[in-house]
């Protein structure tokens, strides 16, 4: 199955979280997934002019990661409304659970660094 669009939307307000999103787009790149972008923006409201936003896409339906650039990042928010995202749906898309959207917390680096170390000593 060929992935048509992935997109991920990060809150990103110091370095560290500007660095492991970096990462992320990184580890997406060297998967081989097609036409990774990472695209950095201040939103609307307390950011103070300072990039706190970063929106990841990659896939091969170039019109919705446009679609995914100019909603987020063009339209400098991380929350948009309803009917902006209802444009990213096509016709054959089935109905959704709002229950598919998964919050992520972040990752374990000990535990990552251990699990990476061990593959590397085999």
């Amino acid at each position: 199955m060929e992935l048509s669009c992935l997109a991920v939307v990060a809150y990103t307000p110091c370095n560290d979280t500007k660095y492991a999103s970096g990462e992320l787009a990184r580890l997406l790149v060297e998967a081989q997934l097609p036409s990774v972008q990472l695209f950095r923006f201040a939103s609307k409201g307390l950011s103070q002019g300072q990039d706190n936003f970063t929106v990841i896409t990659a896939g091969s339906d170039h019109q919705t990661t446009s679609k995914i650039h100019s909603i987020y990042v063009e339209g400098r928010t991380s929350a948009p409304d309803l009917r902006f995202l209802m444009q990213l749906l096509d016709d054959v898309t089935p109905p959704f659970s709002s229950a598919t959207v998964v919050e992520f917390g972040g990752f374990d680096g000990e535990n990552i660094r251990s699990s990476y170390q061990a593959r590397q000593s085999h």
